[in-house]
């Protein structure tokens, strides 16, 4: 089973609404969100958005993103 659908890895900034892949540091770049570890929730940290530069958190059972408070 997977979570999220065929476009698990894409992801959109609640703030700005800029839409894209993740990649981490050490992998292909695909992206434009970049992994930087985990959250304290138990979802993925991810640096920034490049657009309007707030971090934000993927909560990986609701397929979202959130600001990283």
């Amino acid at each position: 089973m997977f979570l999220g659908g065929k476009d698990r890895y894409r992801i959109t900034c609640p703030v700005c609404k800029t839409s894209g892949n993740m990649y981490t540091r050490g992998g292909a770049y695909e992206g434009i969100f970049e992994i930087i570890g985990k959250s304290s929730n138990g979802g993925l940290s991810i640096k920034e958005c490049p657009n309007c530069k707030t971090p934000l958190s993927y909560d990986p059972l609701s397929g979202k993103a959130k600001k990283n408070i």
